[in-house]
C-alpha cells in the first residue's frame, strides 16, 4: 500500500472540481478529465452517492471515508486503503482492488461486486489456517475451492499446493508438529538399518 503520510490532505472544494471534470470526461464533454488521485489522502471525506467510474485511485487513503452507494465500476484500487470506510450499496463492479486494505464491517454490506472480486475472496479464505476447528474449516474449504481455483490470484495465493483433507483426515498444527518431534527421535535413536521411505499416506521406516 502506498505510504499516505506525508500527502496533504484534499479540501472538500478541490475534490468537488476533480470530480465535476471526471464526470465531463465520463459523458465525453469538452473540459472533461479523468480523476487522477494516486495516493490521495481522501481520509473521512464524504463521498457518497460520487460518480468515479473509471478513476485512478491506486495508493489513495480511503480510510474512515463515506463511498455509501458511490460508482466505482472499473476503478483501480491497488493498494487503498479502505480501513473503516463505509461502501454500503457502492457499485465496485469491475474495480481492481489488489494489495487493498478491504473493510471486513458491516459497512461494506450491499457493495454490488463483480464475480472476479468474489473468486479472489474465496482465494483468500482457502489458504487460511483453522487449528481450532480444522474439521469444520475443511468442509467449507472443499465446497469454495471450484471457486477459489477461478481467481486470478491462485496461483500467487498457492490454492492448489495447500494441502488440507476434510473430516479425520484433516491434520491440525499440533499433531503435525508431533509427528516431527517424533520423526526426529526416530531418526536419532534407530539405526536405519534399511533406511527411510516415503509414501503418499506418510513416512514408512523400511524393515
Amino acid at each position: 500500500m502506498t505510504d499516505t503520510s506525508s500527502v496533504t490532505k484534499m479540501t472538500p472544494a478541490r475534490v468537488t472540481k476533480i470530480l465535476d471534470k471526471h464526470h465531463k470526461w465520463l459523458l465525453g464533454e469538452v473540459g472533461g478529465k479523468r480523476a487522477r488521485l494516486e495516493g490521495a489522502d481522501l481520509a473521512e471525506t464524504n463521498l457518497a452517492d460520487a460518480n468515479l467510474e473509471g478513476a485512478e485511485l491506486k495508493g489513495a487513503n480511503l480510510s474512515g471515508a463515506i463511498l455509501d452507494r458511490a460508482s466505482l465500476k472499473t476503478a483501480s484500487l491497488i493498494g487503498v486503503n479502505l480501513t473503516e470506510a463505509s461502501l454500503w450499496g457502492a457499485d465496485l463492479r469491475g474495480a481492481n482492488l489488489d494489495y487493498s486494505c478491504f473493510p471486513l464491517w458491516c459497512g461494506s454490506a450491499r457493495m454490488k461486486v463483480s464475480i472476479r472480486l468474489v473468486y479472489q475472496l474465496l482465494a483468500h479464505i482457502s489458504v487460511l489456517e483453522c487449528p481450532d476447528e480444522p474439521e469444520e474449516y475443511a468442509k467449507i474449504r472443499e465446497l469454495i475451492l471450484p471457486y477459489a481455483r477461478k481467481s486470478h490470484r491462485a496461483k500467487d495465493l498457492k490454492v492448489e499446493e495447500k494441502e488440507i483433507k476434510s473430516g479425520k483426515e484433516m491434520t491440525t498444527l499440533t499433531q503435525l508438529n508431533q509427528a516431527m518431534v517424533d520423526w526426529a527421535e526416530l531418526r536419532n535413536s534407530r539405526e536405519n538399518k534399511g533406511g527411510l521411505r516415503w509414501r503418499s499416506s506418510g513416512m514408512e521406516l523400511c524393515k
